[in-house]
This record gives structure tokens, sequence and C-alpha cells, in this order.
């Protein structure tokens, strides 16, 4: 029973909302997008995650689901400081707040708990990893500013770590997660 409402909680997230994290449900392009875009990007990818995984802290099931979303929670919003901080000096004042898309998936997903919740929250945690991981990449390579780059290399190799963790949880939960 508790399999069959976790597939058909995960099968109506997937309807509802794809599991594209883009406002236009179009892919993530960051070689053709300014570095000012990309900084804004990701600054409003971790807020979103800081939002989802204080969510987590609260709704998750499996203990380590719990306890790497409080690790989460806390790096997003050390994360965020140093984003903004960065941004600040670039001129980049957006976002302001999280997108629409993700105010309505929060808003769903925060309907489900423990072993319902754990798979959606690690595959919007999969989706967030691998887009930073585009954007820091990026970043690392054209950013005007040295401390941006610099920034950016750093935050890629914790990006990188956080995706294998992240990998390494979801692989018993969602098929194809290796």
């Amino acid at each position: 029973m508790k399999t069959t409402l976790r597939a058909i909680a995960l099968g109506g997230l997937l309807l509802v909302f794809g599991g594209a994290l883009a406002q236009d449900d179009k892919p993530l392009q960051p070689g053709k997008i300014s570095e000012a875009a990309l900084l804004a990007k990701a600054r409003q990818l971790t807020q979103e995650e800081f939002e989802l995984s204080k969510v987590a802290v609260r709704k998750a099931g499996a203990e380590k689901v719990k306890a790497f979303a409080r690790r989460a929670a806390e790096r997003g919003e050390q994360l965020d400081k140093k984003l903004t901080d960065l941004a600040a000096a670039a001129g980049v004042t957006e976002p302001q707040k999280i997108s629409q898309p993700m105010q309505q998936r929060l808003n769903v997903i925060e309907k489900l708990e423990g072993e319902a919740f754990d798979p959606d929250y690690l595959k919007m945690l999969l989706d967030f990893h691998r887009e930073h991981i585009l954007i820091y990449e990026q970043l690392a390579k054209r950013a005007d500013d040295a401390k941006l780059r610099d920034f950016a290399r750093e935050a890629l190799a914790s990006e990188r770590a956080h995706l294998k963790t992240v990998e390494t949880l979801a692989a018993p939960m969602i098929p194809g997660v290796k």
C-alpha cells in the first residue's frame, strides 16, 4: 500500500512538473547566457534548494535523508550569503524570491511525508546539483571577476561531491540512479 501511494504521488509530481527545474521547461543552456544571468540562476537554485531542504528536515522519512537535509539547509544558507555578496559586487540583484514553478513544486511536496517524500526530495536535489554544476563550470571558465571564478571553482568541487552523495542516497529509492 505504501509503495502504491508513493508511486501515485511520484507519478503525480512528474506529470504536474516534469523533471525540469527551468522556469520555461527548456533545458538550461549556461553557455548561451550572460555571466550576470548565470550568477542570478545560481542564487535562485541555491535559495530554492535551501527552502526545499528546510521542508525535508521536517518531512523526510529516512534518517539519512533527514540528516543530509539538515546539512544541505545549513550549506544552502552559507552558499546563499556568498552568492548574494558576489552578486551585489557584480550589480546583480535578482532573484529576490524563488520561482513560481518551484513554489508550486514545494506546495505539492509539502503534502508528502516519510517514504513518499524521500524519493521526490532526492530527485529534486539531483536536478539542482546537476544544474549548479553546469552553471559553475561556465562561471569558472568565463567569469570576469577573479573572486567569482575562484568561488565557482570551489563551489563546483562541492557540488560534484554533493551530487555523488545524493546519488548514493537516491539509488535504492529511484530507479535508474546509480
